[in-house]
């Protein structure tokens, strides 16, 4: 790229190809060929003007040259642009950019630094913070003090000499009467008209100097067009006009010059042959050479200091001949070693030799004519060239402008503008910003296309361009000009890219902070399209500019946002927040602490929130602050402070030191809260202290509190004084662990039971626990229950109370013997009520045994010869019929039984199949039909035999008779179900008379009947049958008639 650059720039300041070819010769033959001999080499151009400027253009392109060309070992240059802030408007953004630089090149420090003219006063100023050690060569500055250089830093200076090329113009041009001096509007323009205006001030009093300064160039060429007479047109620095278009000094003369006959005269040699005849003027190149010359001194190994510089080099009396013969000046009025250029040939040289040479004319005339046309398309390609270059410039200059006072705001839609104007100026279909998702995928943040193309899909999926896809996310450019250039290991993104219409395509990678982030793509749709080094350099010029500033804007963003953040946490922080800077005064209260105060932030600042505390407090709560500032420590000091409604409040503050990454002190930050409500919180759990010892100690029985690790944290005296430990455990007091006693209990049943109740309350499996327990004693048994109550607060904890139940268990015993004896003469009355049932029972098996024996005795006195198989039939029937009678005896004897018998298994569909066998003739002779509706394969249920029995004796029973008493039909249906794992149901469904509403939930109590004779215990009994065995039993209307009584126990859960 930097040959085409040369190429372009060569043939628009007016170098012929020949002179360049030479140079490069000389260049080649003078010059060894670089030997990647040792390490790279980094350097790091700094220019403060626009890249517009042509002064900028030929001493960049010189500089790169001569290191690239004279340097043993490889150079890397890196390139920035400070014109967007020096023309900034606000505040200078010098700082942001400080910290932008030291950020980017933190991990990688250049080897030296070379700054133009622009960036000086930048880089002497802040060398040392962003770039220390770092040798550094300036060019293109006016003669600077070495003082003022400092250690490490040389100088190429060129001062521009108004005052030589106005002398030059005066003697040219005797008859002069004024001079008009034209400057542009930029800031480097002003900077130069100020310095015209000091050094041709004292031509005043000879001539008329009119300076033209900051005109729109329409109003410019209108001044320039009415000049005079005995005026010459002196030009500086025209970058801009008025108006803020970029003009440049080139087209700002050439435009000039075709609007006016007057002399113009320069001090650039880039503007020779545009129009201007000539001055001393300022070569670029040569700066640019000698400042790398020091460079490569720099870079082999030399320690320069100030007393290296070099001054005033470049600088020369330049002429253009054409200009000099339109004004008739002789090249001998110019001063000696003049530089004269554009000479056109002298009439010798044209027709010299006629007769020699007048067979070549025509050769020579053709040559020319083929030459000028050659030229003149070369000129048209250079001027189209450049014109791509400085649109190119312009888009450059403009975005980092655009970029570099953007708000976090609006990158987003800038960012899109960007592009719109890069596939404009770039003349290509699509251009977008790329980004690396975590999943492998590289997903399009911004893009734009020319109107007429479809959009393409905003992410690309790492198996639809995996050749593409990896080479980008490795940070490398990926380019061809044609799809069919792509590898064979590329066939995927090959179709991909055909199916999108994509024909030519470019990606060079984004990095932001050193680190691959993205990549910057564009794509051709309408043509093929061969990308050329120069463009590729273009965009990695675009990529570094929406590198840096997706850099800067993320700090700037994470800045904001973490300021923005701490406000909105302090705002939304339940307590008064409040900063102090460097000087000890407040800078910050949140929104808890105007609200507190209910005065204006503006109230409180410095140390105006000092207003608020208490008089008697002031030195006490300055005393405790002042102290801990001067020795930046922590500190908490308490007082009080007038709440807004007037109501001094305790406040306890506390407060920190303030650091930066670097442990710079920043100030203090503190945090108050208003403690009233804690002090008297404080006093009211002394209190409650005193209050809940004294209720611990009246409380009945041995009680302990237990934290949630199951330590004694507070007992009574009852605990205490305890004889002997509970329940067989160890001896226990305040800080003793309780669950490790209860681990400690081998063999002790009651010690295990216990501490599994204390953990699942402990655990919240529980709500409470009760545990019984029995302690032998000299006389006689005790027994004690074990309440486990948990503690409701936050640490959790138990309360657990051992309670002597020795004569509660005595009580129940004998109302359970009471109970028992009671059931037992139900169970009488009931068999009295059934002794016409059993009785035709009982008669039925004793007459078929009779029959059975008298038809036997019949068969044994006659001589049949089958009497043998009649009588062994007889037989048979008679061991039947007295098992059956056996069967009714048994039931009879086990429903009558006396005794308490343990528990066991029981098949409930089996045992009320045993009831329904003493009561089904009853039913018969009551007219009552029994239909059973039994579920198979019910778990076992663990119980009391005849209890249960019992239950269901009465349930069937009472149905019996309340149905014997109502209308037909005359049913008694007998329901078993599971209703839920653990759980069995039993229903006696019956047609019956009822009972009214009023009595449904009296019928279980004790003596309440609906029967004349009636004694009001059987379902009484039941209940209390019933919930022995961890049931419940109930009994709701039927919706016809008649009552249904439910039953439901626990059973064993089936697996």
């Amino acid at each position: 790229m930097m040959r085409a650059h040369r190429t372009m720039i060569d043939r628009a300041f007016g170098l012929t190809p020949t002179v360049v070819v030479w140079v490069l010769i000389g260049l080649a033959i003078g010059t060894p060929a670089a030997a990647d001999n040792g390490a790279s080499k980094t350097v790091l151009l700094l220019y403060g003007e626009s890249r517009l400027l042509p002064s900028i253009v030929v001493a960049d392109e010189s500089l790169r040259s001569t290191l690239t060309a004279r340097s043993p070992t490889p150079i890397h240059f890196h390139t920035e642009y400070l014109e967007s802030l020096s023309s900034a408007a606000g505040p200078s953004l010098e700082p942001e950019l400080a910290r932008l630089l030291t950020k980017k090149y933190a991990r990688a420090k250049p080897d030296v630094i070379i700054a133009g003219r622009g960036a000086a006063h930048f880089v002497l100023e802040r060398r040392a913070s962003i770039f220390p050690n770092v040798p550094v060569v300036l060019f293109g500055v006016e003669r600077t003090a070495k003082s003022a250089l400092g250690p490490g830093a040389v100088a190429v200076s060129a001062t521009p000499d108004w005052a030589a090329t106005l002398e030059l113009a005066l003697r040219l041009h005797p008859d002069t009467r004024r001079v008009v001096v034209v400057h542009g509007a930029g800031p480097l323009d002003r900077a130069w008209e100020a310095q015209a205006r000091r050094n041709l001030a004292v031509y005043e009093p000879r001539i008329e100097v009119r300076h033209l300064a900051g005109l729109p160039l329409d109003t410019l060429l209108a001044e320039v067009s009415g000049l005079p007479a005995g005026t010459v047109i002196l030009v500086g620095s025209v970058i801009s006009d008025g108006i803020g278009r970029t003009v440049g000094a080139i087209s700002a003369v050439e435009r000039m010059a075709s609007v006016s006959a007057r002399p113009i005269y320069g001090l650039f040699e880039p503007l020779l042959g545009h129009g201007i005849v000539g001055g001393r003027l300022l070569t670029p190149s040569a700066h640019g050479v000698k400042a790398a010359e020091l460079a490569l001194r720099i870079l082999s190994g030399e320690s320069l200091g100030p007393g290296d510089s070099a001054d005033n080099v470049g600088s020369a009396y330049m002429f253009d001949a054409r200009q000099l013969t339109r004004l008739g000046i002789s090249e001998t009025a110019l001063p000696p070693g003049s530089v004269v250029r554009f000479r056109e040939p002298s009439l010798w040289k044209l027709y010299g030799w006629p007769l020699v040479a007048g067979l070549w004319v025509v050769a020579v005339e053709t040559a020319l004519i083929g030459g000028l046309l050659i030229e003149r398309r070369r000129r048209h390609a250079a001027q189209r060239a450049l014109a791509a270059r400085l649109r190119f410039e312009h888009l450059l200059a403009n975005l980092t402008a655009a970029f570099a006072s953007l708000r976090p705001a609006d990158v987003e839609a800038t960012i899109d503008a960007a592009l719109a104007r890069v596939v404009d100026v770039l003349d290509i279909d699509r251009a977008g910003v790329a980004e690396f998702a975590p999943d492998g995928s590289i997903r399009f943040t911004h893009s734009q296309r020319r109107p007429g193309l479809t959009p393409i899909s905003p992410s690309i999926a790492l198996n639809e361009y995996p050749w593409t896809v990896a080479r980008m996310r490795q940070g490398e450019s990926v380019m061809f000009a044609r799809v069919d250039d792509l590898p064979a290991d590329a066939e995927t993104d090959r179709q991909m890219f055909r199916r999108v219409g994509t024909r030519s395509f470019a990606s060079v990678p984004l990095r932001v902070a050193g680190t691959v982030v993205g990549a910057l793509r564009v794509a051709s749709t309408r043509s093929e399209r061969a990308w050329s080094a120069e463009f590729v350099q273009q965009l990695e010029l675009l990529s570094e500019i929406f590198g840096n500033a997706f850099a800067a804007h993320r700090a700037e963003a994470d800045h904001r946002e973490q300021e923005n953040r701490f406000r909105m946490m302090a705002d939304a922080a339940p307590v008064m927040i409040w900063m102090a800077g460097t000087d000890s005064h407040h800078d910050f209260f949140n929104t808890r602490w105007l609200e507190f105060t209910g005065r204006p932030l503006e109230d409180e600042l410095g140390i105006g929130w000092l207003a608020g505390v208490h008089p008697d407090d002031v030195d006490q709560c300055l005393e405790g602050y002042v102290d801990a500032f001067n020795e930046r420590r922590p500190f908490r000091v308490e007082y009080r402070l007038r709440r807004h409604d007037g109501e001094y409040r305790s406040i306890l503050d506390t407060g920190v030191a303030r650091r930066t990454a670097d442990d710079v002190f920043g100030g203090y930050v503190g945090s108050c809260v208003d403690v009233t409500e804690v002090r008297a919180a404080h006093r009211a759990v002394l209190d409650s202290s005193a209050l809940s010892a004294a209720m611990l100690e009246s409380l009945h029985g041995r009680v302990a509190a237990l934290d949630a690790r199951g330590v004694i944290v507070a007992v009574n005296h009852a605990w205490i004084d305890a004889a002997d430990g509970i329940s067989g455990l160890a001896r226990t007091t305040v800080g003793d662990n309780y669950l490790d006693v209860c681990r400690s209990a081998a063999g002790n049943p009651d010690g295990h039971r216990a501490l599994a109740a204390i953990e699942d309350v402990l655990a919240g499996r529980l709500a409470s626990a009760r545990v019984e327990y029995v302690c032998p004693g000299v006389d006689d048994a005790r027994w004690f229950e074990m309440i486990v109550e948990p503690l409701k607060r936050p640490a959790g904890g138990v309360l657990i109370a051992h309670v002597e139940i020795t004569e509660r268990r005595r009580v129940e015993e004998e109302a359970r013997l009471q109970r028992d004896e009671l059931a037992r003469a139900l169970r009488l009355t009931t068999m009295g009520e059934l002794a016409a049932s059993l009785s035709h029972e009982m008669n039925q098996p004793l007459t078929a045994i009779l029959t059975s024996a008298q038809a036997a005795r019949r068969v044994m006195d006659t001589p049949d010869p089958e009497r043998s198989e009649i009588i062994r039939a007889a037989v048979e029937y008679i061991i039947e019929d007295s098992k059956r009678a056996a069967q009714v005896i048994r039931r009879l004897r086990a429903l009558f039984r006396k005794e308490h018998a343990e528990r066991k298994p029981i098949d409930i569909n089996e045992l009320i199949m045993d009831v329904v066998a003493l009561v089904r003739g009853d039913g018969v002779r009551r007219r009552v039909s029994m239909r059973f509706e039994l579920a198979e394969g019910l778990p076992v249920v663990s119980g009391d035999a005849v209890q249960l029995q019992q239950v269901v004796l009465n349930l069937i029973m009472n149905a019996v008779e309340a149905t014997a008493l109502g209308d037909e039909p005359r049913e008694v249906v007998v329901t078993t179900t599971q209703v839920e794992p653990g759980l069995l149901r039993l229903s006696v469904c019956d047609t019956g008379i009822g009972v009214d509403a009023a009595q449904l939930e009296k019928i279980f109590e004790p003596f309440v009947s609906t029967k004349i004779d009636g004694l009001g215990m059987g379902l009484s009994i039941s209940r209390s049958i019933v919930q022995a065995h961890g049931g419940r039993i109930w009994a709701t209307h039927n919706s016809d008639r008649g009552l249904t009584v439910q039953v439901e126990v626990p059973c064993e859960e089936q697996l």
